[in-house]
């Protein structure tokens, strides 16, 4: 690609982050519970190495102005041109007007089996467990902080997905649900004056679907920009406690979340590569207990093929 259609699309990035960051101001809800990152349900590079180790730091904004820093380590391991195993640990440090919390998150560990290849494409299958590090009871002067607070969900959830790629183009399906719930935030919303975060008390999260689609453009040989499309649709309304032990339900919980989601990354060589990544909602469900909610998450990664 010549170089004045390099500054061309670089120009047209810079004008859609832009835009991004003005909408997100407007929008609530760009997070899910963890299935959009892992491998074989997220957007794809090749890999040359046989163990890749990945570090990613991501800034977002949740509910009330609350400020969400998140970090992760990530190992992946290829063990033959077809199956190959990924483990994750992440980290979070949340800051807001009723307090802050810091902590280990999840434990993410997952297998992925290419199970077809075609010409110029290929059929990935998926599946893996989230386990929780933390629990989602910090407090501030005794009293739980909201689930937008939380470094954990505190569930163990099951994790399967399918991807399909095809040249530059690719679809991905995921399916995420709680096995296990630990009901162990009590956060109601009396607790602190004037606040107007969702009750948490005995929170029961329920699963999600999940479809991506996604482009690959490659503006120069080390350079690709990955645009694309995350549905997340949570297929039943959330649980929670109410104060006098009823358990209910959350209206307009359940349904569609959409996301915009920007990738571009530079390969530094064969096996090193950084990337930057933004996702925003374009809709949103009404209601999101879960503490999910995000109106932008900016990251960056680092991979290292070993």
């Amino acid at each position: 690609m010549k170089r004045n259609e390099v500054r061309t699309w670089i120009a047209g990035l810079a004008l859609v982050l832009g835009l991004a960051v003005g909408q997100a101001g407007y929008a609530q809800g760009c997070s899910d519970a963890g299935l959009c990152t892992i491998p074989g349900v997220n957007t794809v590079a090749p890999q040359a190495s046989r163990n890749t180790l990945k570090l990613g730091l991501s800034q977002g904004a949740g509910e009330e102005g609350v400020s969400i820093i998140s970090a992760f380590a990530s190992w992946e391991r290829k063990f033959s041109q077809r199956f190959g195993v990924h483990g994750k640990v992440t980290f979070l440090s949340s800051n807001g007007d009723l307090g802050n919390a810091a902590g280990l998150g999840d434990l993410f560990v997952s297998g992925s089996y290419r199970a077809a290849t075609f010409e110029s494409g290929e059929l990935m299958l998926t599946g893996g467990v989230k386990l929780p590090l933390s629990q989602p009871d910090a407090d501030a002067d005794g009293n739980d902080l909201p689930m937008a607070y939380q470094v954990s969900q505190g569930t163990t959830d099951l994790l399967l997905g399918v991807l399909y790629t095809k040249s530059s183009f690719g679809v991905s399906f995921g399916f995420q649900q709680p096995l296990v719930q630990t009901e162990k935030n009590d956060f109601i919303p009396g607790a602190y004056f004037g606040s107007d975060y969702p009750i948490a008390r005995e929170l029961k999260r329920q699963g999600d679907l999940l479809a991506r689609i996604f482009v690959t453009t490659h503006l120069e040989e080390q350079l690709r920009f990955q645009p694309g499309l995350l549905a997340i649709y949570h297929i039943a309304e959330d649980k929670f406690t109410d104060v006098n032990g009823v358990e209910r339900e959350f209206d307009g919980s359940a349904g569609l979340t959409l996301n915009l989601n920007l990738l571009a990354a530079y390969q530094l060589s064969q096996h090193n590569e950084l990337e930057l990544t933004l996702g925003f909602p374009l809709a949103t469900r009404d209601v999101r207990p879960d503490g999910l909610t995000r109106s932008y998450v900016v990251g960056l990664e680092f991979s290292w093929g070993l």
